[in-house]
């Protein structure tokens, strides 16, 4: 029996909890168990049995780290592509709001003069009824009529963003 077979069945049980306790990953851990072992098996340089058990913990701490490195790299990854997807939403959802803002405004225009008035008023300025009401001069009634008119205007040309 050689110095690796021996090493296999004396420590695989103990290595295999040791990358267990890391990597909580049953499965993995007999196959970074088995890795490290082909690892120490492939060395040029003669393996002896007072430095074999050492040799075998750090080729599986070695193979820990590198799939604890990856796995990290994977989260990292997985976690800059849900940003870039927020970005490309946050940025498809900016030109959408600048087309309908666009749009509102040529509605606005399309208006007569004092219609246009009354609506910029309280949509931009946050004005009341009768606060536009003493600006321009007019009636509150007639203001809330405009106010009713533009907005159904509006809503008209909006109708297409409403999909």
């Amino acid at each position: 029996m050689s110095i690796i077979e021996t090493a296999f069945t004396q420590y695989r049980h103990i290595l295999v909890r040791y990358v267990n306790a890391r990597v909580e990953d049953y499965d993995l851990s007999e196959d970074i168990v088995q890795d490290a072992f082909v690892r120490v098996l492939e060395m040029k340089v003669g393996v002896h049995e007072a430095s074999v058990k050492s040799l075998l913990f750090t080729a599986c701490r070695n193979l820990v780290f590198d799939y604890l490195r990856r796995r990290l790299m994977a989260q990292r990854s997985a976690s800059c592509m849900d940003c870039v997807s927020w970005v490309e939403e946050t940025t498809e959802q900016a030109v959408r709001v600048h087309e309908i803002a666009e749009q509102e405004m040529r509605a606005v225009c399309s208006m007569p003069d004092k219609r246009a008035k009354v609506y910029c008023l309280s949509r931009y300025e946050g004005k009341g009824v009768d606060e536009i009401a003493n600006a321009l001069n007019i009636s509150p009634r007639t203001v809330e009529a405009h106010l009713f008119a533009g907005r159904r205007e509006v809503r008209e040309k909006l109708k297409v963003f409403a999909s």
